[in-house]
């Protein structure tokens, strides 16, 4: 059998081989992270871009491309393929809240709903919800019916609080069925407004602040309608 220094080939030392595929694992797991970083940070890039899959294409391509040379210089594509939608998201596993504006706060809940006092609080013009913040803290609740906003409320306090029963005034009134869920969001620039390309939910452990999806019968609470109003 033809040897390595009999074709004019020097062996690699065992050492070498050794550092090499300690290197090679150790990268694969780094750029592992970030790509799986990217793809929970920038779902909102890569949903936008779902018409078109040329990102996706070129970045799972540039991933296969690392894969298959190891080169530390390719780590450099996945991040500049990707720049376009990081927006200066930082790479972490555990992404913190959005802002401070967020501080202490919890996961808004439908207040009230399917208790025998629902009929004295809910209306056909607002959704009623309840949750906690810490101190100094200014956010924005923002209803929804699927990605239609229907109302928005702003609320800052100075000290920690448990907030029951704050409604949010909705554009326009609702009968019949409708599914709805709020979603908190960190008032950055303490306007009292609702900036999408400013105000970011609220977060905890990476988890976004909000109620759950909630399909409500808002004809039940027609008789109330007059007396809230």
């Amino acid at each position: 059998m033809e040897s390595f220094e009999e074709s004019g080939e020097r062996q690699p030392g065992r050492r070498a081989l050794a550092r090499s595929a300690f290197e090679r694992a150790r990268i694969v797991r780094r750029v592992g992270d970030i790509w799986r970083q990217m793809a929970i940070s920038e779902e909102r890039c890569l949903v936008d871009s779902k018409n078109d899959l040329t990102l996706q294409k070129a970045l799972t391509q540039s991933y296969q491309l690392y894969l298959m040379r190891s080169h530390p210089s390719i780590l450099v594509v996945l991040v500049v393929v990707f720049a376009g939608c990081l927006s200066g998201v930082p790479f972490s596993s555990n992404p913190p809240m959005s802002s401070e504006a967020c501080n202490g706060a919890t996961s808004p809940a439908f207040y009230a709903l399917g208790t025998q006092v629902e009929k004295n609080i809910w209306d056909t013009k607002s959704v009623v919800v309840g949750f906690e913040l810490g101190d100094n803290a200014d956010i924005l609740l923002v209803a929804y019916e699927n990605e239609s906003r229907l109302g928005i409320q702003p609320y800052n306090n100075t000290q920690a609080v448990a907030v029951d029963g704050l409604r949010i005034p909705l554009s326009h009134q609702l009968t019949g069925n409708h599914t709805v869920r709020v979603v908190m969001y960190g008032d950055t620039n303490e306007n009292g407004k609702y900036d999408p390309d400013v105000d970011t939910p609220c977060q905890h452990d990476g988890t976004i602040l909000q109620t759950e999806n909630r399909t409500i019968n808002f004809s039940r609470f027609t008789a109330n309608s007059t007396t809230n109003a």
